[in-house]
Formats: structure tokens, sequence, C-alpha cells
């Protein structure tokens, strides 16, 4: 093949040297015969009339196998189009359609109903703990020790229906995962507390502080879809 190629290009220069010198001379019969003889050797050309001369350019793309060149320009020997370079753009706007579709039709956790209803559900106690947090916080400070058993009871009571939230969904398991970390920070500071270790215990409340600010924002973004 690689012969075969080889001669094609060299009829295709014979062709481009032939037109290139006879157009010039007066008897340019025979090299025009010649010419056709050689392009005849190459195969058709498109575009090509009967009795007319052939134009190199043409000459040279039936020759090269290439695309159509303009007259003058060269073709490198070797060079090639990847068949597969527009199969593969297209196979990867496919693949990005399809994961923004599956993005969207994704549920959003905060309008899942059973979602909805547990927070519903567990609200009244969601209250009580910020209340007992107030006043653990205000018995800390002031190394009162039965202020800090309200926050005890209060976290343990917000700590037991997570379980249940975990079971509605893996939306539900990340948010119970999530409000889990400040509850067990702030049962260690009541825990404190009630020891009569009150530096630690403000450690802890200052601690679970942070984390629950945290979580809120965390389980916000878990609501919305975004995690």
């Amino acid at each position: 093949m690689r012969l075969y190629n080889r001669g094609l290009q060299q009829a295709a220069m014979l062709v481009i040297f032939l037109v290139a010198t006879g157009c010039g001379r007066a008897d340019s019969a025979a090299p025009h015969d010649q010419v056709t003889v050689a392009a005849a050797a190459v195969g058709p050309v498109a575009g090509a009339t009967a009795g007319a001369a052939p134009d190199p350019a043409a000459a040279l793309n039936a020759a090269a196998g290439a695309f159509p060149v303009s007259p003058g320009a060269s073709v490198s020997p070797g060079a090639s189009v990847s068949p597969g370079a527009s199969a593969e753009g297209g196979s990867s706007a496919a693949q990005g359609a399809s994961a923004r579709d599956a993005s969207a039709a994704r549920p959003i956790p905060g309008t899942d109903a059973a979602i909805q209803r547990w927070f519903l559900d567990n609200g009244a106690v969601k209250v009580r703990f910020n209340d007992a947090l107030l006043q653990a916080e205000r018995a800390v400070a002031s190394g009162d020790v039965t202020g800090c058993q309200q926050l005890d009871a209060a976290a343990r009571a917000l700590s037991a229906p997570l379980p249940a939230l975990e079971r509605l969904s893996p939306a539900g398991q990340k948010l119970a995962a999530t409000m889990r970390t400040p509850l067990s920070t702030f049962a260690a500071a009541a825990t404190a507390c009630l020891a009569k270790d009150f530096a630690a215990a403000q450690v802890a409340l200052d601690s679970g502080v942070v984390q629950q600010a945290d979580a809120q924002e965390t389980v916000d973004e878990i609501l919305d879809g975004d995690l």
C-alpha cells in the first residue's frame, strides 16, 4: 500500500511538472498528451472536463487522497485526521447532559414529606433543648450544678429520635449524623457540670456552640439538595 501511494504521489508531481513546463512552449500538443496520460494513470480528477488540462492541485488531491487543497498548497506526508475526535466530543457532551438530567431529577430532601414530618414532630423537643442550653450556660458560669440537669435530659431527648430519621432515606442519615455531633458535645458539657468540673463544662459548651452553628449550615445544605 505504501508503494502504491508513493506511485500516486510521483504521478501527481509529474502532472504538475508537465503542466508547468508545457504551457510556455509552442509545441504544447505533445506535453498535453503526456499530461492526459499521466492524469489517467492517477485516476479521475474531480471537476475535470473532457479535453481540458488537469488542474495540478486537483491531481495532487486525487493522488494523495487528501481533502481538497487550494492551488499552490502543499500536503504534508503522513498528515492524518483523527476519525474519533468528533465522536469523542459528542460522547462527552451527551454524558454531561445525562448527568445534569439525573441531578435535576433527584428529589430535594427538604421537600420529602417524611423528613418534613420528622422536623415537625420534634420541633417542641428542639425548643426545650435550646432553653436547657441557655440555662446550662448560666449555671456553668455561676457554678450551679442543678442548672445543668435539664441540659443532660434535653440532649438525650433530642438524640432519641435520630435513628428514626436515619431510617427515612440517605438524606436522613446525613442529617442525623450532622445533628449528633453537637448533641454529644453538649451532653459531655452537662456531665462535666454535674461533676462540678465547671472549667471542662465551659470548654465543652463553647465547642458545642461552634459545632451547632456548623451543623445548622450543613443541615440547610442537605435539605436544599446541595450535599
